[in-house]
């Protein structure tokens, strides 16, 4: 466990990892602190993709604890990763947004949807799938019909 940011810097590797590993440990806001620090001594790209990592490998609470340090602090490589964190939410919101009109148009045609159809519609993020579905759905195919 790497608590101090001088050492996450002469490691970072090690240090990210820590992040990622020690995501239930008591103290792991201030691994986070190191790592956050470290990674503003090395350069951009490099950081960008670590800070990239570990936001993708953690969950639940220590994601959101991670992110409310990105957010809070101001790091040179902090442009492209939040315009990289925006974009994917842009691409992910519409992509869900698609996967409701699926469904909502499902519902109001009557048709009784079951759970599981729900789920692999709404855990679709694939535009042209989610389209083809749309197309599927409005020529008033059945459910069963939407994914032939």
């Amino acid at each position: 466990m790497i608590t101090d940011a001088r050492q996450a810097a002469e490691n970072i590797g090690l240090a990210v990892v820590s992040v990622v590993t020690q995501s239930e440990h008591p103290r792991f806001g201030e691994i986070t602190a190191a790592v956050q620090a470290a990674l503003d001594t090395i350069d951009r790209e490099t950081a960008y993709r670590y800070a990239r990592y570990i936001t993708l490998s953690l969950e639940g609470d220590a994601q959101e604890e991670w992110g409310r340090g990105m957010n809070t602090k101001t790091y040179p490589y902090q442009g492209v990763y939040a315009e990289s964190l925006k974009a994917e939410g842009k691409v992910e919101g519409k992509a869900a947004g698609k996967a409701e009109l699926v469904l909502k148009l499902l519902d109001s045609q009557g048709q009784a949807v079951p759970e599981d159809v729900r789920e692999r519609v709404m855990d679709c993020r694939d535009e042209a799938t989610l389209d083809n579905w749309f197309e599927r759905a409005l020529k008033g195919s059945s459910v069963e019909e939407l994914f032939l």
